[in-house]
């Protein structure tokens, strides 16, 4: 039986988002169930072929409300050449719902549409994020199951009513523990490369945009420099502020110890050559990196918008107020430096956030939603 299903999400880059997708993606039976993505927005020089996790891919025109007629249309054109869906997963991005929900049902009267979480709202008292609220808040009514990262991310976004009932789960942003397990070897290797001899290794893995708080880390970093002269920081990822941290950087006069590393494939050698992870960011739904890094043993600090779903409880991660100076911080995270390294991959298996595990779950539920006459409940049996 192969099932079809189109994920739709506002962004396509090398967000959690798409790593998640990616992941699953490459754990599933292909003869069983196909992937189609639809998306508005793509970094500009983003080819995907980083990190594919679709059998085909469409872009949509943005939505406003001023295009209400021809974003209608677009969806028709689009399922009028695709044909039907048994599974409509959206991502993140719920404001245009209410506007195509009736194409996606016209489309085949049985698809199943699922509303998934992947964040925290952020500003929420602006009045664009106000309107945003506005835009997406009958999708708590439109959905027959709801997913999200965390139990706060899915209050957050469908509201209380929804997150303690039947119809929503935490569907855990899993990770393959067997490439997040500790080597020494590659620990040495990696760190060979990258020349840090004896340095002391502060490492970041996000998305360079006002979320992520590169900024803060910044700061951070300068008064542990000057605590720590040896260390080093290591941040990996792309992103609109790349270019205004590396002049932050700059100004400090940190430029030779502070690396550039982009995107990359491979991100657990760089976790094992670490010797502690910073996540200070202004909210986090999960931050599945944090399981990454623990996976590896590493030790995390992070802002206290780190969700507890993210602790793995074997004592490698701290959590810290962002309203505590960076000169804290930096005496904190001073505190790390020699401390001795254990593989952790089975502690996070034992919570459930191994990738064939939770992409096995998925695939069944996607199965008994596609035949289900009835009410939706997450099983993992």
């Amino acid at each position: 039986m192969n099932i079809r299903v189109l994920h739709f999400l506002d962004f396509m880059g090398t967000g959690g988002i798409e790593i998640l997708l990616r992941s699953i993606y490459l754990e599933i039976d292909h003869s069983e169930c196909s992937f189609d993505v639809v998306y508005h927005n793509i970094p500009q020089g983003f080819s995907g072929d980083k990190i594919q996790f679709w059998d085909e891919r469409s872009k949509a025109p943005g939505f406003f409300l001023y295009n209400f007629s021809q974003y209608r249309k677009w969806w028709k054109d689009y399922f009028s050449r695709h044909g039907k869906y048994d599974i409509i997963h959206i991502h993140d991005f719920f404001d245009p719902i209410f506007v195509i929900h009736d194409i996606f049902t016209a489309c085949n009267p049985d698809v199943k549409i699922l509303f998934h979480a992947h964040s925290l709202r952020t500003d929420k008292h602006t009045i664009y994020s106000l309107w945003r609220a506005f835009l997406s808040f009958p999708v708590r009514f439109l959905g027959d199951f709801y997913f999200g990262c965390s139990v706060a991310a899915i209050k957050d976004h469908f509201g209380k009513r929804i997150s303690e009932s039947r119809k929503s789960t935490v569907l855990n942003c899993g990770i393959d523990t067997s490439r997040f397990r500790f080597c020494e070897e590659t620990r040495m290797s990696i760190r060979n490369e990258m020349k840090t001899g004896h340095g002391f290794v502060v490492g970041n893995v996000a998305r360079f945009s006002k979320n992520k708080n590169h900024v803060f880390l910044i700061d951070v970093f300068k008064e542990l420099h000057s605590i720590i002269p040896y260390s080093q920081l290591w941040l990996l990822g792309e992103g609109e502020l790349m270019d205004e941290i590396k002049e932050k950087v700059e100004k400090y006069g940190l430029s030779e110890c502070v690396k550039f590393i982009g995107f990359v494939s491979n991100p657990e050698k760089y976790f094992m050559g670490m010797d502690v992870f910073v996540l200070p960011s202004l909210n986090e739904g999960l931050g599945i990196v944090l399981i990454e890094a623990q996976s590896t043993g590493l030790l995390c600090v992070g802002s206290n918008w780190i969700q507890p779903e993210a602790d793995m409880k074997c004592n490698l991660l701290l959590r810290i107020d962002l309203r505590e100076s960076p000169r804290l911080w930096a005496e904190q995270i001073a505190k790390c430096v020699n401390i001795s390294r254990i593989d952790h991959s089975d502690d996070v298996k034992k919570n459930g956030y191994d990738m064939h595990d939770i992409a096995t779950s998925l695939i069944n539920f996607y199965s008994k939603a596609k035949t289900s006459r009835e009410e939706l409940i997450w099983s993992t049996d």
